[in-house]
């Protein structure tokens, strides 16, 4: 700058915590140091949250106006308005967070209770009130992050090959089917309902109770999108469980259709349009509160949540976040957006943050302009957001505007320099050389919330001119010469060499501010484009012979910004520099031909009608007696009136049925036996070519072996049981290892069945038959046709549910009914170790 009005200003730029984001290199790659500031949560001392909420009718879904809402611990107290809506602000809370109680009670309703939940500061608590005639309490229980058990119902064998079910591409679903218990904990005996909700909304009533809402913006952010990719990978897959996605708890993730804050509504809205993949496969994002509590084998599928907080902390966005934990792992977006992404910038001009800066040389590039050219964009401005004074015309008073473009020099320039930025909402454009500058001063306000064209040119012996959405809105005479940073130079300011976008370059201070809003579409070209009114183009713009950069901003994530104008001796790329009070510029889907995403149609899923008479839709395993039905699997114990008989004991001769088609398939019939296997099996009774089949596939070896028999009458029980399902899910050679602590207290350790119970267990096969006072397993009772059934679906890793009423099987004509052990009983001398299969 020939006058040197800002070296006396300019600091030499420090890069904050630059040592700390070294740390986290061998998790990311990293383009140009970023810092993301605390959150006001983060900060000492108390600080302001708010809570907001509407109370609806539990059936209707209609607003309940008048209805009286507390917080004892706050002393607050009020009522909901004509919409049902009420609200609290300026709530004092010391960080981190300031567990209260929410009370609402109405003329005609229970009271409903929410206990523990969080008022956050610098956050927003969001409350949705469902009142119906009897009490509601919930308790809400810590985020995830702060309970690392990891549980062995989201390790599912069948789920756990390739992370995402093998689905190719899969569209986001609009809905999901949850198993609704009200209860946080994974507790498989617990009574449920299946309800199908909005997808989107799912992901921001658990957010919250998955990551902490406190932490800073890019980790939750990435715990968003962890959030989502979960759920999204397994109903993909098909669903995880028989008449249902996902759970409400920590068997899957936990959600809470009560409760939600601003700040975790608006990471799932930020990211939302986001996938997560490998090669089209959706990749199934666990996670743990610590990287070290993650399973072995789900190393690359689990993130740490501690570990990132931390690195948002050191200044890793929530990209770079995500594919560090999930190596390989590429972010696509759901719907390509016709009008593209843009910046947006928030006026943070100190430490090299909130900016995009390109390199102009070492090597020379050719966006370094040096005689006419032409910058054009695309802009947006909110009212009040730029603060510089108007312009005055003349000299290099376009410095003191909020910068838009800065391609200065520190101190006096051996060549030029120029810059454009918005001074009282208006463009100030100036050119420099030498002793010599000057500034041109538009008339029209940018500042309208508006998107505008602005093309600022060069030619004709120093003439600039501004124009606005295609019209001159300002010209005057400037210096004539190279302005071109020259070719090699040296310079002790490491700032100089570059061209810098949104912010003034050298951080010099508060004189010289940064600019607040969008900037899209940047178009560099080495002649002067335009000399009257022209008609400012409709679409993105196209790179012609003379252009020497193009800039899209299209990437939507990241901080590499691509130039797409193939000019020789480019690319001129840029970098986003990303960080500050308020984190930017940021990526927004906000551009001059944004056109919003279809809202999706939400077809809610049908009730299926019940097949057996003695299966009403709220038994215990209605879900799964109904699957096995559609799938073939089982036809009933009746056929005129259909029944299944769901507490009847298994037998061995119906075990053989189902065993068989748990093998091989819904439909399978074997052929008939051409010998007698067994003695007490004779060739003409119905079960006879079941047994044999089970004989051939090496599932039985009877249970007795002399003379060999198949006891055919003979009940299995529940520990028989095990052994089988765990046969069918791992491979007849399955044997599990000897546990070291007892979780039933009636499954001794010394038992021969305890090692079949124990895995059972961790696979997620079984149910307690009591967990008070003690857990208990009941080992020697009979299995019976319900309990088989639930067994035989986790076996088969969930078979979808009919949605309506299913078709009768043609095969319909022996009871067909869930599967037994494919370990035997003991024999009839009663010892206490089994036949070996």
């Amino acid at each position: 700058m020939p006058s040197g009005l800002r070296s006396a200003a300019r600091p030499t730029v420090l890069r904050a915590l630059a040592c700390l984001v070294i740390l986290f290199v061998s998790l990311a790659s990293l383009a140009p140091a970023t810092f993301a500031a605390p959150r006001p949560s983060e900060a000492d001392g108390e600080a302001l949250g708010a809570v907001s909420g509407q109370v609806r009718d539990r059936a209707s879904g209609l607003p309940i106006a008048g209805a009286v809402v507390s917080a004892p611990d706050l002393n607050l107290s009020g009522s909901s308005d004509a919409e049902g809506e009420f609200g609290w602000s300026h709530i004092a809370v010391p960080p981190p967070y300031l567990p209260i109680t929410v009370l609402v009670s109405a003329e005609g309703y229970g009271l409903w209770t929410l206990r523990d939940v969080r008022v956050v500061p610098g956050d927003t608590l969001k409350l949705s009130v469902e009142l119906g005639p009897d009490p509601v309490t919930i308790t809400v229980p810590p985020p995830r992050a702060e309970s690392p058990v990891f549980p062995p119902q989201q390790l599912l064998p069948a789920l756990l090959d390739g992370f995402g079910g093998g689905a190719t591409t899969p569209a986001l679903p609009a809905t999901l089917r949850v198993r609704i218990t009200g209860d946080p904990y994974c507790n498989l005996t617990l009574p449920y309902t299946v309800e199908t909700v909005d997808f989107k909304e799912y992901v921001k009533h658990v957010l919250p109770n998955e990551w902490v809402p406190s932490w800073p913006w890019e980790s939750v952010r990435s715990g968003a999108m962890a959030a989502k990719m979960y759920a999204w990978s397994i109903v993909a897959a098909g669903g995880k469980w028989p008449d249902a996605d996902v759970y409400d708890s920590t068997c899957d993730q936990v959600y809470n259709p009560a409760v939600s804050y601003a700040s975790t509504d608006l990471s799932v809205d930020f990211t939302w349009n986001w996938m997560l993949h490998r090669s089209g496969t959706l990749v199934r994002t666990y996670y743990r509160a610590r990287l070290y509590q993650c399973p072995e084998e789900l190393i690359g599928n689990c993130m740490g949540q501690y570990e990132s907080r931390d690195m948002a902390r050191n200044g890793l966005t929530w990209d770079e976040i995500l594919t560090a934990f999930y190596p390989g792992g590429v972010l696509s977006p759901i719907v390509v957006q016709p009008g593209g992404y843009s910046l947006r910038y928030f006026g943070n001009g100190y430490g090299d943050l909130d900016r995009v800066k390109i390199v102009i040389d070492s090597p020379p590039r050719p966006v370094d302009v040096s005689g006419d050219f032409t910058m054009e964009w695309w802009m947006k401005a909110v009212p009040g957001e730029n603060d510089a004074p108007s312009c005055t015309p003349g000299g290099e008073n376009w410095i003191f505007g909020n910068t838009l473009l800065d391609r200065d020099i520190y101190g006096a320039a051996d060549n030029g320099d120029w810059g454009v930025s918005l001074a009282d909402g208006r463009i100030a454009f100036g050119v420099a050389v030498g002793g010599s500058g000057h500034t041109a001063c538009g008339m029209t306000s940018l500042s309208d919330n508006t998107w505008h064209h602005v093309a600022v040119t060069r030619c004709c012996e120093g003439l600039l001119r501004v124009f606005v959405d295609g019209k001159l809105d300002a010209e005057g005479s400037g210096p004539i010469g190279d302005i071109s940073y020259r070719d090699g130079r040296t310079t002790s300011y490491p700032d100089d060499p570059y061209l810098v976008i949104g912010a003034e370059k050298h951080d010099a201070g508060p004189a010289y501010p940064s600019f607040s809003g969008w900037i899209d579409e940047l178009h560099i070209s080495n002649i002067s484009r335009y000399a009257g009114e022209f008609t400012p183009p409709e679409g993105l713009f196209t790179p012609d012979a003379n252009t020497v950069a193009l800039f899209h901003f299209n990437e939507g994530v990241g901080n590499v910004i691509a130039d797409s104008s193939a000019a020789v001796g480019g690319p001129s790329t840029g970098y986003r520099y990303y960080g500050g009070v308020i984190n930017g510029p940021e990526w927004t889907e906000d551009s001059p031909w944004y056109v919003p995403p279809p809202t999706p149609t939400l077809t809610p899923t049908p009730s299926p009608t019940a097949v057996f008479g003695d299966v009403p839709s709220d038994h215990w395993a209605f879900h799964e007696i109904q699957a096995l039905f559609e799938a073939g699997y089982v036809s009933g114990c009746s056929a005129d009136p259909r029944l299944y008989c769901p507490e009847a004991s298994m037998t061995r001769a119906e075990s053989a049925v189902f065993v068989e088609r748990g093998l091989h398939g819904g439909g399978f019939e074997p052929g008939l036996s051409p010998v007698q296997v067994f003695q007490d099996v004779l060739l003409d009774q119905w079960y006879a070519r079941w047994a044999h089949a089970l004989w051939v596939d090496g599932y039985t070896a009877g249970c007795g072996t002399d003379p060999l028999v198949y006891c055919p009458e003979v009940t299995h029980t529940r520990a028989e049981a095990t052994v089988f399902f765990l046969r069918m899910l791992n491979g007849p050679d399955f044997t599990p290892l000897q546990p070291t602590a007892a979780r039933f207290a009636d499954v001794p350790l010394d038992t021969w069945y305890a090692p079949w119970v124990h895995a059972a267990d961790d696979a997620g096969l079984i149910l307690p038959c009591a967990t008070e006072p003690d857990r208990r397993f009941c080992p020697e009772d009979p299995l019976t046709r319900s309990m088989a059934a639930y067994m035989m679906i986790q076996a088969k890793g969930g078979l979808p549910l009919p949605t309506a009423t299913p078709t009768p099987s043609p095969n319909a004509t022996t009871p067909v009914v869930p599967l037994a052990p494919s370990e035997e009983p003991p024999t009839p001398s009663n010892t206490p170790t089994p036949s070996s299969p």
